[in-house]
């Protein structure tokens, strides 16, 4: 929520604002926005059901092709970034695409969304891009935002980073 307050305009009308709203105030009470942590280029080709790609920045994430695409328009690439989050609670995070941020991968593809409930299935949401094309380049930027995390509740939700272990992994 504090991230989106920073865009807030400030006036003497803002009470008829959408963040007034309850059902729009309540939903960025339990949002949290994700970034890139460093930038990074590719460039790509989807071709005979064959993916190449060619990283074109010192820095890069790994990238691997998971599934055949689920849309004509391009590729479906699963990078190396992954987010675990867990409750010893019901809770649903549903992740989605940063709509209210205006970062510049959406030119070339879309994260892919999607919803679970973290206190019963402990697994990754990982960082898969739909292609808007079948070639072209892919561009991350460092603090870009990359995809929003909506916690399902009313409660106060704490974030805790923990040490992913083979244990843990294993869960997953």
């Amino acid at each position: 929520m504090n991230h989106f307050v920073k865009l807030k305009v400030v006036n003497d009308d803002s009470s008829k604002g959408f963040f007034s709203c309850p059902a729009i105030k309540d939903n960025f009470k339990s949002t949290y926005v994700f970034k890139s942590a460093m930038s990074s280029e590719y460039s790509y080709e989807y071709k005979d059901e064959h993916l190449s790609i060619e990283p074109k920045s010192k820095n890069v994430l790994g990238y691997t092709v998971q599934r055949k695409p689920t849309l004509s328009v391009g590729p479906l690439v699963s990078f190396k970034l992954s987010y675990i989050f867990f409750a010893e609670e019901d809770i649903d995070v549903m992740f989605s695409s940063p709509n209210f941020h205006k970062p510049k991968y959406t030119n070339y593809g879309t994260v892919v969304p999607g919803q679970f409930n973290i206190g019963s299935w402990f697994r990754s949401y990982n960082f898969e891009v739909q292609m808007w094309n079948n070639k072209g380049s892919f561009i991350l930027e460092e603090d870009e935002p990359l995809l929003y995390a909506k916690f399902i509740t009313n409660k106060k939700i704490k974030l805790n980073r923990f040490v992913l272990n083979e244990k843990l992994l294993s869960y997953a």
